[in-house]
């Protein structure tokens, strides 16, 4: 079975728009018609609606993109009741769900369910397990050139430390994504929701198909697919201004997603 670091990415990759809310965010989804537009029901999140919201919104969608419900670590027996009355297509689980409640929740409603799974290393702090580390403070440059500073230099204890815990934790990401019985698995940087980045050579491990979350832009999305080779990749505030969908940025950020998966069909030709 191929790594991600060995299979080349599904062309093309699919977009997923999350936390949508206001009928601005469906006019552009519905333009653009990415594969999946997500509702944020989980609680106490910025991009939060409320399930008759989200059932309003998703009055207006465009009947060829999927709709996402996203939630945390809530009510099993409301999430099947939601999905019985049909608000969603696509189920997504983003808390600690056990691997029983994802069969269970698959087993009653007959949706496909995606689970996320945390990854904790930033991108900042990237390791020999998980691309070149770029540590904050290594080289400064200064009126001289590049010159090292008193923090330039991390101890070898210190970088064997960084390296050891990155094999640990793309190791334990291999083995939750090996036994998580959701149809597609989504990495995500910490929580989720905090629009930064993990260390996506650290998916290297995977050996299965996922969508990438976390910190992704117009302006990163093209690295980001090269390097963790995802089937799909998921944003939300990368695409805003002011914790507003930005047209523009959803726009370049579609763009981009198709632009790398056509250049990538046509290399693959030559």
């Amino acid at each position: 079975m191929k790594t991600s670091t060995d299979r080349k990415p599904v062309k093309p990759v699919r977009i997923k728009i999350c936390g949508l809310q206001r009928p601005e965010d469906i006019r552009i989804v519905n333009e653009l018609l990415p594969e999946y537009a997500g509702f944020i029901l989980a609680e106490g999140r910025k991009r939060t609606v409320t399930p008759e919201k989200m059932a309003e919104l998703a009055a207006g969608l465009d009947r060829r993109i999927l709709r996402v419900a996203v939630f945390l670590d809530q009510d099993p027996e409301w999430i099947c009741s939601l999905a019985e009355q049909g608000l969603m297509d696509v189920i997504q689980l983003h808390g600690s769900e056990s691997v029983d409640v994802i069969r269970m929740i698959r087993a009653r409603t007959g949706k496909k369910v995606i689970k996320a799974l945390r990854v904790d290393i930033p991108a900042k702090t990237r390791t020999a397990a998980g691309g070149l580390a770029k540590t904050a403070g290594s080289m400064a440059e200064t009126a001289g050139g590049l010159a090292e500073t008193a923090g330039s230099l991390t101890k070898e204890t210190d970088g064997a430390a960084g390296n050891a815990a990155a094999q640990r934790q793309s190791e334990d990401l291999a083995r939750r994504a090996e036994i998580c019985p959701a149809d597609l698995i989504l990495l995500d940087h910490g929580a989720g929701g905090s629009g930064e980045a993990f260390d996506w050579l650290l998916a290297g491990r995977v050996r299965r198909d996922f969508m990438l979350a976390g910190g992704l832009t117009p302006e990163n999305v093209r690295e980001a697919i090269d390097m963790a080779k995802p089937v799909a990749v998921d944003v939300s505030s990368g695409v805003e201004t002011d914790h507003v969908k930005d047209a523009v940025k959803v726009r370049l950020f579609v763009k981009a997603v198709r632009e790398y998966a056509e250049k990538a069909k046509q290399k693959s030709k030559e």
